[in-house]
């Protein structure tokens, strides 16, 4: 199975999610089997308020690494909000045209 698959507007994605993909245009990204993962790291502010840090990990740096050279810096990465956060401008986030549904029923645009 092909990891990087092209949308019908010729942008290639690959699915790093553990989620198939459904696009509005009827294509479905399968997980391509890297997750992308992040660590949280809590400040504390005061008596009752943390801050929040998402920040990446070495292995998941070394793995990204690899598909950016796997399948060139063309491939949009589609990975979670958390993903998204701990790589920025290099993990890209699906935005869901239906913010309340079953997960079969859940399309990204």
């Amino acid at each position: 199975m092909e990891k990087v698959v092209r949308l019908s507007n010729g942008v290639r994605v690959i699915n790093c999610t553990p989620h198939e993909l459904k696009f509005e245009d009827g294509t479905i990204v399968m997980p391509s089997g890297y997750l992308l993962q992040a660590q949280m790291e809590e400040k504390r502010i005061s008596d009752f308020i943390y801050e929040i840090r998402v920040l990446p990990t070495p292995e998941c740096e070394q793995e990204l690494q690899e598909i950016e050279q796997k399948y060139g810096k063309d491939v949009f990465i589609l990975g979670s909000a958390i993903s998204a956060q701990a790589y920025p401008r290099r993990v890209k986030m699906v935005v869901l045209t239906k913010k309340r549904a079953k997960v079969s029923e859940k399309v990204c645009r």
